[in-house]
């Protein structure tokens, strides 16, 4: 089973790079509203559908 998280409408607590952390603070700085959800690594296009599919 692949792991998809709910929903979330804010930027994550801790990031895994700088170009993660900038997007972010971009997006927020620009009052841009975004949606993420947190997943097991998609290795495939397979993944990524599935993914897709459980928002």
């Amino acid at each position: 089973m692949f792991f998809v998280s709910d929903i979330m409408k804010k930027a994550p607590d801790s990031y895994i790079s700088h170009l993660q952390e900038t997007v972010y603070e971009s997006l927020t700085k620009l009052q841009i509203p975004f949606e993420r959800v947190n997943t097991d690594e998609a290795i495939s296009m397979e993944d990524c559908i599935e993914i897709n599919h459980r928002r």
